[in-house]
């Protein structure tokens, strides 16, 4: 966090055996002042399942208001 703006971020890896997956997310908020904040977020991910792999992202935007 920094001022208005606050930033998140991970990582994570499965090996189960049958599938091995790893993926990664970010989160942004940006406090607008007022009780309002406009917040994004953004990961993607992998599976290899015995041989089949497959990718993906996806993404999300939205506002947060308090009173």
């Amino acid at each position: 966090s920094a001022g208005a703006l606050s930033l998140h971020a991970n990582y994570a890896t499965l090996e189960d055996g049958t599938a091995d997956s790893d993926g990664f997310g970010v989160a942004v908020a940006y406090d607008l002042g007022g009780g309002a904040s406009v917040h994004f977020g953004y990961g993607d991910g992998s599976e290899d399942d015995a041989g089949t792999v497959t990718d993906d992202g996806r993404w999300s935007l939205g506002m947060a208001m308090s009173f």
